[in-house]
């Protein structure tokens, strides 16, 4: 199977992932032992939904396209978590990828 995630990002179902994840980690974050969160199917960490893949197949508009237009959709503690932030008030922005960068090639060798 070839899935690019650039192609869906921002869908339903990857709004849903993510509501989920921030409602499950608050939840860890109210028990007063510590706790270890390892992502094994990160992507870049940011998604362009103005490029190429996302305009082509323009899922996002039914995730979290709906939820620009209107955060309201968003269930309360959810809409607290990304209220405030983002181009135009609209709470939503990209993430720059946190992941270190290589470093840059030295010259001569």
């Amino acid at each position: 199977m070839n899935y690019r995630h650039a192609y869906h990002a921002g869908n339903f179902a990857d709004v849903m992932k993510h509501a989920l994840l921030v409602w499950l980690l608050g939840a860890l974050r109210r028990k007063p032992k510590p706790f270890f969160v390892l992502d094994t199917h990160a992507g870049p960490g940011f998604a362009d939904l103005d490029a190429e893949p996302a305009t082509r197949t323009g899922e996002w508009r039914g995730g979290i396209g709906r939820l620009m237009e209107d955060p309201a959709f968003l269930p309360l503690p959810l809409r607290e978590g990304v209220g405030g932030r983002g181009a135009k008030g609209t709470g939503f922005h990209a993430v720059p990828d946190p992941s270190p960068q290589p470093p840059p090639a030295r010259e001569g060798g």
